[in-house]
């Protein structure tokens, strides 16, 4: 955490990516523009790669040890989850606001009655 750019640029082994991952790993912003950035993560020793999905708790494909792809998916999951939960508070919304019945809020989220009441009401308590 302590080092500069300058000490990091000595490093020129796999551990300099090591521990830019973990410098710049509490920030996704600057996680990101890293590793898109960083030519040596589209192909990686196993060690490595290994060593940097643990540390960004990524899943590895046995055999795909490319960063590049690893992030895009991390990409595409986050907005999947931002769409989905997007849908659920409008839903919830509309449902507040007696545009839904119950029963159509919980089919159109595919969910139990009772697990969309249980949703419902952690998000607006």
């Amino acid at each position: 955490y302590t080092m500069d750019e300058e000490e990091m640029g000595w490093l020129k082994t796999d551990l300099d990516l090591v521990l830019n991952v973990i410098r710049y790993g509490s920030d996704k912003n600057l996680f990101y523009s890293y590793i898109n950035s960083e030519k040596r993560f589209c192909n990686l020793s196993e060690l490595t790669a290994r060593l940097i999905y643990e540390l960004a708790n990524l899943e590895i494909d046995e055999g795909e040890w490319n960063m590049c792809k690893a992030i895009e998916d991390l990409k595409k999951d986050s907005w999947l989850e931002g769409m989905e939960e997007g849908m659920e508070r409008t839903i919830f919304s509309l449902r507040r606001e007696g545009y839904l019945k119950k029963e159509d809020a919980a089919s159109k989220l595919r969910l139990s009655v009772e697990e969309y009441c249980r949703r419902e009401d952690r998000f607006f308590s």
